[in-house]
């Protein structure tokens, strides 16, 4: 963060450093261009003493990109509490069940919830941890239905509506073949056929690991080897953190279609013939619920899965975890200084140009009186200094709007922050920091960064019209007038 600070201060002091040099440039083209005579007399007045310029434009710079950088930050930081809960919770509710469920208890306990007012969507599913070959590494398989995962989830930004509808398609298209092999009418084989693979979408980390490409065939192992074909990545699959190693974030995970893989675990294994004791392990055991937002909505899920027939353990509550991290104290109070640090030197660099240019005006009366001698008018000498200041704050809001974006590119991945952890669990500080980048950090330009450049514009134009005023007004006897001493 300090080495950007400086590095965008180092920008605007070379600019500045420079300035002086493109107001020569400038009246050497406007001397060519003898049409323009205000264009003229602007820049060879700016080049004879650019050093009051560029101290109005530095003053006003930094305190405009300052203002920019905030603005951004405050959207950015919104916009990352709402990532992160849904990051960490996948949708409204989610979590664990309390006991797992198999067989005709999975559909009872679809419609325990789906019966409870407010809620709008349930998915259930199973989750497992399984090793690669060398049974080091530990991936997470995430086995739902599809259709009803799709639907209850909260995938914004990660896959479209249409890209749902082909990794439906896609995670299903093996349940016939894999209800064949479960009834004994054909064995599964050990070879990496397309037909005996389980369709999975995969994530970035699972993808990169084994540098998976779509429709290729890899092996992991479970209670026996697995054979998966992957049909697509996305970024992250919503539930797939380690609560026991919050600072590696998630593990490698993919999602299988339920039923697929059910049906691949009843059927009789590869080498004995003999079915997968799975009663257990393809049970239910995670279940996700999406509602309606409403309060009462929000009160009856956390009664049912608190006191109902099929009780949820350690409950990821999204819009709980959002009023948290929203009225964080931290927070709140990073966003207060920031805004006041933000508007108060902007408003008085403002206040400030303008006495500037009082002060500027009287101490050029003289020069404005030999103007208006030599033939000037009072709509030229208005002109000129429109031009003058036009440049200033022009270049002032054009600079302060673009090192004002990219100071917050650079640094908003190292500011913006969440100190609450999911579930309220407590770790060292080297995993809060680890946490702060799942998941990573967006920049994000909201639409209340221009209303603050059209502020600053109309602050502009108010403040060139005072000059006009003030300078087509100025007599010409009272420009000449001689002091008494």
């Amino acid at each position: 963060t300090a080495t950007t600070i400086c590095l965008v201060l180092a920008c605007m002091l070379v600019f500045l450093r420079i300035f002086p040099w493109l107001l020569h440039l400038g009246t050497v083209v406007a001397v060519r261009n003898s049409n323009r005579v205000e264009l003229m007399l602007t820049f060879s007045q700016m080049a004879r003493t650019p050093r009051q310029h560029v101290r109005i434009v530095l003053l006003l710079l930094i305190t405009t990109a300052f203002a920019v950088f905030v603005s951004v930050f405050i959207v950015s930081q919104d916009q990352h509490i709402g990532a992160v809960t849904r990051y960490w919770t996948g949708a409204d509710f989610s979590g664990s069940l309390a006991a797992p469920v198999a067989g005709q208890r999975i559909g009872d306990l679809q419609a325990s919830y789906q019966r409870v007012p407010g809620v709008t969507s349930v998915a259930t599913g199973s989750l497992l941890t399984i090793s690669d070959d060398t049974g080091i590494a530990n991936f997470k398989m995430v086995a739902v239905d599809p259709a009803s995962f799709f639907q209850t989830v909260d995938w914004q930004g990660v896959i479209t509506s249409q890209q749902q509808k082909v990794f439906i398609q896609r995670l299903t298209s093996r349940r016939a073949y894999f209800a064949t092999v479960a009834s004994g009418n054909q064995l599964p084989q050990v070879v990496s056929d397309d037909r005996e693979a389980i369709p999975v979408l995969v994530d970035a980390k699972l993808w990169n690991t084994y540098r998976l490409s779509i429709g290729q065939i890899f092996n992991l192992s479970w209670q026996y080897p697995l054979i998966f074909e992957a049909i697509g990545e996305v970024n992250a699959i919503p539930s797939s953190y380690d609560s026991g190693q919050l600072a590696s974030g998630s593990l490698p995970t993919m999602m299988a279609d339920y039923q697929t893989l059910s049906e691949y675990m009843t059927a009789p294994t590869h080498q004995s013939g003999q079915q997968a004791s799975n009663n257990t392990a393809m049970s239910v055991n995670y279940i996700w619920l999406k509602t309606n937002g409403s309060a009462r909505a929000l009160a009856n899920v956390r009664q049912v899965a608190h006191a109902g027939p099929f009780p949820i353990n350690q409950l990821s509550d999204r819009y709980a975890m959002l009023q948290e991290l929203t009225n964080d104290p931290l927070n709140r109070n990073l966003v207060g200084i920031l805004l006041l640090g933000a508007l108060a030197p902007l408003v008085l660099a403002w206040i400030g140009c303008l006495l500037a240019y009082r002060v500027n005006v009287r101490q050029r009366r003289v020069l404005f009186g030999v103007l208006r001698a030599l033939g000037g008018t009072p709509g030229l000498l208005a002109r000129v200094l429109l031009w003058e200041q036009g440049l200033i704050y022009g270049t002032a809001i054009v600079l302060g709007v673009f090192f004002g974006l990219l100071s917050a590119l650079m640094t908003l991945p190292s500011l913006v922050m969440t100190s609450i952890l999911p579930g309220g669990g407590a770790t060292s500080g080297l995993d809060l920091f680890m946490l702060q980048n799942l998941p990573p950090v967006h920049m994000v330009i909201a639409p209340s960064l221009g209303l603050a450049i059209g502020c600053l514009i109309l602050l502009g134009i108010l403040t060139l019209t005072f000059m006009y005023y003030t300078t087509s007004r100025l007599l010409l006897a009272q420009a000449l007038r001689v002091n008494q001493d």
